[in-house]
């Protein structure tokens, strides 16, 4: 059984093509990595600061970034005071 694209119509969409020669992502956009790669020119690599963790659960996965530190900033209710005070 062969598989032939559809043709255009009214009720039938035509053959799905990618846009440019490779069809991958634009190798000289700006992308926010876990790791760098040789195929782009213009990543940054995400980096945890003081308090943060970046746990990467792999290809298919998720990659979760959490608070490790406690204390030192504002409170939910502090927040939300400055921000009805305008402070």
């Amino acid at each position: 059984m062969s598989r032939e694209p559809l043709g255009p119509s009214d009720t039938q969409p035509g053959p799905i093509e990618s846009a440019g020669g490779g069809g991958g992502a634009p190798t000289n956009a700006s992308y926010v990595v876990l790791g760098f790669a040789s195929e782009l020119s213009n990543e940054r690599q995400l980096a945890a600061g003081s308090g943060i963790s970046i746990t990467d659960g792999g290809a298919g996965s998720t990659v979760t970034i959490a608070a490790t530190g406690g204390g030192g900033g504002l409170s939910q209710a502090e927040v939300l005071a400055r921000m009805s005070l305008g402070v």
